[in-house]
């Protein structure tokens, strides 16, 4: 488990009024099966310390992100409904609530928000249809802010978590940076709007929901 998750994870619980934090099953990556003691995968214990401690968590880099409903580990009835993945129409915006803590002004980092979409379904020919163009508009407000649609293309997590930095070739990546000062405790609000106004009008393009199968911040 990668520090800045560990920090996220924690300050979204602290600043939505968690009265403190516990671990449950942090030891399972340094079984032989996983990653082992002594590799790149393995448990953090280093980074346990001060997670229940907000004051002390703000400032430092952290990554928060939403779950999704794929997850086998979660039994359906009996765990929460998640919010992804989800698709948002052309023309239409959606919103998801994130929790997550303010930062100080003076901390001196920069606040990222990571949109993960579906490349495509593949057809009857066993291919994949791909964005040709910048994504089919997207545009992305956080906690009632004016939205940017001005995301930049790439194919790395927003940050490496523990073996892993990229993201598999079905999915294309796209960041936002928004200001800092946008974030606070408790809930934040993200919203997601798909403006189709610019991408090609081809009839077997336009109109095509854009499946969001991700959606991450990171304090960098």
């Amino acid at each position: 488990m990668q520090p800045e998750l560990l920090r996220g994870n924690a300050a979204s619980k602290l600043a939505t009024g968690t009265d403190g934090i516990a671990l449950f099953n942090f030891f399972c990556t340094d079984n032989e099966s996983t990653f082992g003691t002594d590799l790149p995968g393995a448990a953090r214990y280093d980074a346990i310390a001060g997670l229940a401690d907000l004051d002390g968590l703000r400032g430092r880099t952290k990554h928060y992100c939403l779950s999704t409903s794929r997850n086998r580990w979660a039994p359906r009835f009996f765990e929460r409904a998640e919010q992804l993945p989800a698709y948002v129409e052309p023309g239409c915006w959606n919103a998801f609530v994130l929790g997550a803590a303010a930062e100080p002004a003076e901390c001196g980092r920069t606040l990222v928000v990571q949109v993960v979409i579906d490349r495509g379904r593949a057809t009857e020919a066993d291919q994949v249809r791909h964005f040709d163009c910048p994504p089919p508009e997207l545009g992305v407000s956080l906690n009632g802010s004016w939205p940017t649609f001005d995301g930049a293309a790439t194919t790395q997590l927003i940050l490496p978590t523990g073996l892993y930095t990229h993201h598999v070739d079905q999915y294309q990546a796209w960041e936002y940076s928004l200001d800092l000062s946008q974030l606070r405790d408790g809930h934040n609000e993200i919203i997601l709007i798909h403006s189709d106004d610019e991408c090609d009008p081809s009839p077997a393009h336009v109109g095509d929901p854009i499946r969001v199968v991700g959606l991450e911040l990171a304090v960098k």
